[in-house]
């Protein structure tokens, strides 16, 4: 006998033909219920569970009708009767037993000792009963089992093992044919995930295994095969509809999986975000994505397995190695775009569109109106064609945009480069960025915007400026990130600046990068009105990459020295210090005479007769005129220095200045000479 439940009273008796009402509606009649051993009482009604071979265990589930107010005996606390239909209580135990429902001479574990005997698997108890019903009235020999819940799968494999339950008989190879049909157009993904479970392990024993669907009018709630079969539904209908679409089960955690492994890998410790190369800390990464997880059934109850929390813990999850940035043509339309390469996350994310023909009349007016010399226009538009075109060659050359007043349109150049490049384009601030340590948002970019850089004056301008030369032309360039680790990538980079002066960067006669074009002319409101309205187009990306991707590269060389202009001459005469002056006056002879060997201390006296005080100091100056070749020492036999030479007991550090390959093979002594010579 069933272990007997002593349940308060909670409602009325005449709550009995309520709770018969909710049995009928799933097609349970009373003498169905009865033959099942459903037992309704005032209130509520239990389910005895029943094993396999139709003998009672200890378990019995209630389920009760809520009543407003609070029922205390039963732990349940129910603000009024609609929160529920009803609330369901039960004997410990309850979910580690399948529901094999009570029926007339039908023991269901000798039944399914028999492979010609079918398993129907389903979920609820009521549903239990229903489709036995169904599969007995309707010629079927077939044993029905529920699941507590959908939650409960492994409960029922493990069940089904204990058992020896048999999908194959020996040397016939005849399968079992097993049915599930659990609630299905659930939004819920438990229930998908039970069908997967099921489907492995019953495939996986040999058994012939159909999921049941089954003809519907209306896709927008859930199916239920209760509801189905009290509308008339026949099991037949629903089978060939299911193997006629060939439903097969989906594998929910297994998606889960493959949806982190599309989009993440790990890194160094953290997680990298492929569209985006965006890297979180583990921790922030888990607590993005706790609220997708499983359930798995535990002795004392059930726990949740997070979906992030599998990946991040599952041996085969993606480790890269690094990142790299391997950017390609526009026009290279075989190539698909490969988020990893070699074990190395690629920072380069494609272009924003396809390249496609189009009206590009407002972007050529516009480039007519900023560089109105066609010679400057052409080389512009090269510069930026072969950025386009190919990218994965670094120019020897930046870009400078110099106008004295607001409103020429150099900056909608730039944002019309922005919208060219997309993910590729970044901006970096004129102090901070260029001479502070870190420069992240360089990371997969093609083209590094400076807005506004300051006069020539600032030494945080010249800390730039020694910056651009060491970046531009350079194969490598170094990542720094704050907080995270710094990396070395290809350097595709191309840089453009604004400002309103000629001297925003210092800029020397040896310079061979940059190039300066002045943008005077006011840009008419219209026009610029007229541009950015086409930027907002949907064909006007592809129309402006069509453009640049077929431009004609031929008369543009991306290794040659930048155009002279003359916003380039001027930036240079605006950029020359005192001493710039006094190396081209050792070049002409103004200073320093005609001895051409000169001390360290006489090279300082002459600057300071000439130009006054020299603040950077001997050393300094020392250094410049090294760099600017105007310096040269001779291998000195016996000195310590090759620019040291002994005379009267005193050290001098002497100087070549010009005349070098003549001097550079005299003797000390012919060097001493000239030092002294008046």
């Amino acid at each position: 006998m069933a272990k007997t439940f002593s349940f308060p009273d909670i409602q009325t008796p005449s709550d009995i033909a309520w709770f018969q009402d909710q049995l009928d509606s799933s097609g349970i009649t009373k003498p169905l219920a009865d033959s099942a051993g459903l037992v309704l009482q005032p209130g509520r009604y239990l389910i005895p569970y029943w094993d396999s071979h139709g003998d009672p265990t200890s378990i019995v589930k209630a389920r009760i009708r809520p009543a407003e107010g609070t029922v205390d005996s039963m732990g349940y606390k129910v603000e009024a009767p609609a929160q529920a239909r009803y609330i369901t209580v039960h004997g410990k135990g309850l979910g580690t037993l399948p529901y094999w429902p009570k029926f007339p001479n039908l023991n269901h574990a000798k039944a399914l000792a028999d492979l010609d005997h079918s398993l129907w698997i389903t979920e609820g108890e009521k549903k239990a009963i229903a489709l036995q019903a169904a599969i007995t009235g309707q010629g079927y020999s077939g044993s029905a089992v529920a699941m507590g819940g959908v939650a409960h799968t492994k409960a029922l494999i493990k069940q089904l093992d204990t058992m020896g339950f048999s999908t194959i008989a020996n040397g016939t190879k005849v399968p079992r044919n097993v049915f599930i049909a659990l609630d299905w157009n659930d939004p819920a993904e438990a229930a998908k995930d039970a069908e997967f479970k099921l489907y492995e392990y019953l495939t996986g024993r040999g058994a012939d295994v159909t999921i049941l669907r089954w003809p519907v009018t209306d896709n927008a709630g859930e199916q239920k095969i209760d509801d189905w079969l009290v509308s008339g539904g026949r099991l037949s209908d629903a089978i060939d509809h299911s193997r006629i679409n060939e439903i097969i089960p989906v594998d929910e955690l297994g998606l889960a999986m493959a949806w982190f492994d599309a989009r993440y890998a790990k890194l160094s410790g953290k997680i990298v975000r492929f569209s985006d190369s965006h890297v979180y800390q583990k921790s922030d990464f888990q607590t993005q994505y706790l609220h997708k997880y499983e359930r798995e059934l535990t002795k004392t109850g059930s726990r949740k397995l997070r979906h992030v929390d599998l990946w991040l813990e599952r041996e085969d999850t993606r480790t890269l190695k690094g990142l790299t940035f391997q950017p390609w043509g526009v026009m290279d339309v075989a190539r698909e775009r490969p988020d990893i390469i070699d074990d190395e996350l690629n920072l380069f994310k494609g272009w924003p569109s396809k390249p496609v023909e189009g009206d590009v009349d407002l972007l050529l007016k516009h480039l007519a109106h900023v560089f109105p010399d066609p010679e400057h226009r052409a080389w512009f538009a090269g510069w930026v064609a072969h950025m386009i075109q190919k990218p994965y060659e670094q120019p020897a050359t930046y870009v400078c945009l110099v106008s004295r007043s607001q409103g020429t349109g150099k900056s909608l150049t730039t944002r019309l480069l922005a919208t060219l490049l997309g993910r590729q384009y970044a901006t970096m601030g004129n102090r901070e960025s260029w001479t502070g340590r870190f420069n992240a948002s360089w990371g997969g970019a093609l083209l590094v915007y400076t807005e506004e850089m300051q006069t020539h004056s600032s030494q945080a301008v010249r800390a730039m400026s020694e910056r651009i030369k060491e970046v531009v032309g350079s194969d490598t360039l170094s990542i720094e990130r704050k907080g995270r680790d710094s990396f070395t990538t290809s350097n595709f980079i191309r840089y453009i600046f604004t400002g309103n002066t000629a001297a925003m960067a210092y800029l020397d006669k040896q310079d061979r990068r940059a190039a300066y074009f002045a943008v005077e002319n006011k840009l008419p409101t219209d026009q610029a009105r007229e541009l950015v309205e086409w930027l907002k187009l949907d064909g006007a990306i592809s129309a402006m990459l069509h453009y640049f991707g077929t431009y004609d590269l031929s008369g543009f060389d991306a290794s040659a020295p930048a155009l002279r202009t003359d916003a380039r001459e001027e930036a240079i005469d605006a950029s020359a210090t005192e001493l710039d002056a006094f190396i081209d006056d050792i070049a002409d002879g103004v200073v320093l005479g005609e001895r051409v060997i000169w001390s360290t201390n006489d090279i300082y006296l002459a600057f300071e007769q000439n130009y006054g005080a020299y603040r950077s100091g001997k050393p300094h100056m020392v250094s410049v005129l090294k760099r600017a070749g105007v310096l040269q020492t001779q291998t000195v036999r016996g000195g310590k220095n090759a620019n040291t030479f002994w005379s009267g007991g005193k050290m001098l550090r002497l100087w070549c200045v010009r005349d070098h390959a003549s001097w550079i093979v005299k003797d000390d002594p012919a060097w001493v000479a000239e030092s002294i010579r008046t």
